[in-house]
């Protein structure tokens, strides 16, 4: 069945987190993300905007300079849906012919790597109750486990629990359920509300998806 999916706040940030993996430097040099060659193009709906900033104040994330010792600034990934940016550090940078923007992260014994500092979506003018009031019937999701997301081709399958949306309201609970769909006509179909909390690395506000494949509802 084809519905609109709501994912929860608390959520919605590992949503965020595929199209970070999607926007790596490394992934998008080697060839294995469905935004390579996708720089300066419409990837999302026209009033999403996505911005890392690693001098946010008390920001989990937040640092003067990256991995590699170069000075960090705020970076905006997308505006008013258009791809502005890869992550990238020298490496990566090179390969693609850009200029790195300073996002190399390392481990202790690990190779520089590109990562995000503080991302997060900027928020919506809807509260989520409104969100919620525009749906006859859809899924409310809390909780989503699996690993069906295809980076190369978009492809994305996960398990779900959470509530059914009816008349605007969340009814009943549901779990051991399937939702399903593309990344890029979800991030084309994003409508963002305005609960934007910052509590890890990644935030991002209740996000609804206008239509996923739901199944076992």
């Amino acid at each position: 069945t084809s519905m609109p999916v709501v994912f929860d706040n608390k959520l919605s940030s590992s949503i965020l987190r595929y199209f970070l993996a999607a926007i790596n430097g490394s992934s998008v040099a080697r060839g294995t993300s469905l935004l390579a060659g996708k720089l300066e193009e419409t990837i999302m709906a026209k009033d999403i905007s996505i911005y890392d900033d690693p001098l946010l104040p008390r920001g989990l994330g937040s640092q003067a300079f990256d991995a590699e010792g170069l000075l960090c600034e705020k970076l905006t990934l997308v505006e008013n849906g258009k791809l502005h940016h890869y992550l990238l550090d020298l490496y990566s940078a090179k390969k693609l012919g850009l200029t790195t923007n300073a996002r190399a992260s390392r481990g202790i014994s690990s190779a520089p790597n590109p990562a995000p500092t503080n991302c997060y979506i900027a928020p919506g003018s809807k509260s989520r109750e409104e969100l919620l009031k525009s749906i006859n019937k859809g899924l409310y999701v809390t909780e989503v486990f699996g690993r069906g997301v295809n980076l190369i081709n978009g492809q994305f399958s996960v398990g779900a629990v959470g509530f059914m949306i009816e008349n605007g309201k969340l009814t009943y609970p549901v779990n051991e359920i399937t939702i399903a769909g593309n990344l890029i006509d979800m991030w084309k179909e994003l409508q963002i509300a305005d609960d934007l909390v910052f509590r890890y690395t990644v935030n991002s506000p209740t996000m609804l998806v206008g239509n996923m494949m739901v199944a076992g509802t």
